[in-house]
């Protein structure tokens, strides 16, 4: 998972300069970095949370629809 989301990270903000200009680039990865980072505060507790409350199936499950999106997201650009 380590290596992964380095080159994960990493490609994001490549993509970034590559899509905005040199003027824009730096707020949208200011942008793009603030909601990882309220993302990846969320995300652990509530997924905590949930596996706790009712089981790991749930917090699969619940991403489920936002897999769903995102393929519809990438299919159409």
């Amino acid at each position: 998972m380590g290596i992964t989301w380095g080159l994960f990270f990493s490609n994001m903000f490549v993509m970034m300069n590559d899509v905005y200009d040199q003027e824009t680039s730096p707020k949208m990865t200011g942008y793009l970095q603030s909601v990882n980072m309220v993302a990846m505060l969320i995300a652990a507790p509530v997924t905590g949370i949930l596996s706790d409350v009712a089981s790991w199936r749930v917090v699969f499950y619940a991403c489920i629809p936002f897999l769903l999106i995102s393929v519809l997201l990438v299919t159409k650009a």
